[in-house]
């Protein structure tokens, strides 16, 4: 762990995480806003991206623990956290796409 406030971490990126962000750059919604819909990602590009063999760059991933998971939580939750309105668009259409409403 390389930071931690309240239910905010950031780690190092580990091996295991790859299939998560296969799942995730491969998704329409998120390639919205990375990379675009017509370029999602595959395991092969996740590990060319971000798992090159000769690398001294430190990649992290930010873990965010929310309670109940839910829609009506969540964005209260995320209203708390004095984040930009258009942030808060964004990752309310990305995670009502990925939650499946």
């Amino acid at each position: 762990m390389l930071f931690q406030n309240g239910n905010l971490k950031v780690r190092r990126l580990e091996k295991k995480d790859k299939y998560l962000l296969v799942k995730w750059l491969s998704h329409p919604t998120v390639l919205e806003f990375y990379e675009g819909r017509d370029n999602p990602f595959n395991l092969e590009k996740v590990e060319k991206a971000f798992y090159p063999p000769e690398d001294s760059e430190v990649r992290c991933i930010v873990e965010i623990e929310i309670p109940k998971l839910d829609i009506f939580n969540f964005t209260n939750w995320m209203m708390t956290q004095k984040m930009t309105m258009d942030f808060f668009k964004k990752m309310f259409l990305v995670l009502t796409n990925l939650l499946g409403k």
